[in-house]
């Protein structure tokens, strides 16, 4: 058994010995060679062909050049005799199957990686549609929100503010208005969200927020004049009831003096208590036109408050559009990047697919090798 050992390095030595020093143009050697038919010449010379054979079809890929270099120096004659030559031919198969399994191993990995890659690639391309199409409503939105907000303008203009008084006392026509008018503002700070998903948009997200703050304040103005309203018709209310009893105090008083009369001397000075309260009820009065005047002045001026807010935002809205745009720009050079990509892979998959079963049949070949009569 040493002996065969011994033997069998020899031949191994003499094969490298034989091997071509300058390895760099063995892979040139192996392309240069045309394969020639291997049946029906004698068992050595059909061996040898057999490997050169395998040789020029594994070294056009790369996965598997150094397997095609393996057959190719193993197909060299050395020299021992033609049966040792032959044994250890077979001795070597073995291991080199093992090596192009392995290396089938690794293109088969590499095509399952691409798939998967890319198997998600028809989802992705309908998230990018979805995407553009959301960018196209939010634009949409945009342009009606400008509209909307020129009507309110002349809405404004036409019937508010021309008109001499606000109605106080019936509020579902001011409060109607008032909320049409903060809808002009939520028109775009809706879209505040979206914005802030956006790359590079930041600075718009931040700018509708404060809009956002605008509206709040406005809905608390709202809720604060509404309530001063109230107060307003409550104080008018409880302003009427004193005026009616200091009207049936002051008849009183003056008919209580001699024969029904008012009375001359005025010793309890109930008389000066009238004329006090007299003044407290004009000053009331005095202070609640005040404050009507005030509700009516500070309605209308919010309300020209939010249409100026309006106005801002669809100045806005040119860079608004501008950076919708850009994101809709985004997304289809993403989307043509992607459909390239996935034609490259597609093709990279087909090359791989093509691969693993040329290198298949050529390692079926090589087993069937070990199966004849100088098999070990």
């Amino acid at each position: 058994m040493s002996w065969l050992k011994k033997q069998l390095g020899k031949v191994k030595t003499g094969l490298t010995q034989k091997a071509r020093p300058d390895t760099d143009h063995v892979l040139d050697d192996i392309r240069a060679y045309t394969a020639e038919p291997a049946d029906g010449l004698p068992e050595y010379d059909r061996l040898l062909t057999v490997l050169r054979n395998s040789a020029s079809e594994l070294v056009v890929y790369s996965h598997f050049e150094a397997d095609a270099k393996s057959l190719w120096n193993l197909s060299y004659g050395g020299s021992l005799a033609e049966a040792d030559k032959i044994s250890f031919i077979y001795t070597q198969i073995p291991i080199i199957c093992d090596s192009i399994e392995r290396h089938l191993y690794m293109v088969r990995t590499a095509r399952q990686a691409k798939a998967s890659y890319f198997e998600n690639h028809e989802s992705t391309r309908k998230k990018i549609e979805k995407r553009n199409l959301a960018l196209d409503s939010v634009r949409k939105a945009l342009k009606e929100a400008v509209s909307y907000v020129r009507d309110r303008e002349n809405e404004y203009d036409r019937d508010w503010a021309g008109r001499k008084y606000v109605p106080l006392d019936d509020m579902t026509e001011t409060e109607d208005f008032y909320q049409r008018l903060l809808k002009g503002i939520r028109n775009f700070t809706t879209w505040q969200p979206v914005f802030a998903k956006l790359d590079d948009a930041a600075s718009f997200a931040h700018t509708l927020a404060g809009y956002e703050e605008s509206a709040q304040k406005a809905e608390s103005f709202w809720l604060d004049w509404r309530e001063r309203c109230r107060s307003y018709f409550t104080e008018r209310a409880d302003l009427s009831r004193e005026r009616r009893q200091f009207m049936k105090d002051e008849e009183e008083y003056e008919h209580s003096g001699l024969w029904g009369r008012k009375p001359v001397f005025d010793f309890s000075r109930r008389g000066h208590h009238l004329e006090q309260h007299r003044e407290e009820l004009e000053d009331w009065e005095d202070r609640l036109e005040e404050d009507w005047y005030d509700l009516q002045k500070d309605y209308k001026g919010y309300c020209n408050r939010i249409l100026d807010i309006c106005d801002e935002l669809c100045e806005y809205v040119v860079v608004l559009e501008d950076c919708l745009e850009e994101e809709k720009e985004s997304n289809i050079r993403s989307g043509e990047k992607l459909e390239a990509d996935y034609e490259t892979g597609h093709e990279d998959i087909c090359r791989l697919d093509e691969e693993y079963e040329r290198v298949k049949v050529v390692l079926n070949t090589l087993e069937t090798l070990g199966g004849t009569a100088y098999g070990v």
